[in-house]
């Protein structure tokens, strides 16, 4: 069986968040972490 590298998205306005897996013979979680912004910004002003 081969390895595998995956990454993970959760898209948001306020807060993304994101995960990187290695999958081969079972699923391991190598690192996560989310961006965030201010929640009152508006879309224009996020970039």
């Amino acid at each position: 069986m081969y390895e595998q590298i995956i990454l993970g998205v959760d898209v948001g306005f306020a807060i993304t968040g994101w995960a990187i897996l290695e999958s081969s013979s079972k699923i391991n979680l190598l690192d996560y972490g989310a961006i965030t912004t201010k929640s009152k910004l508006s879309i224009d002003e996020i970039g």
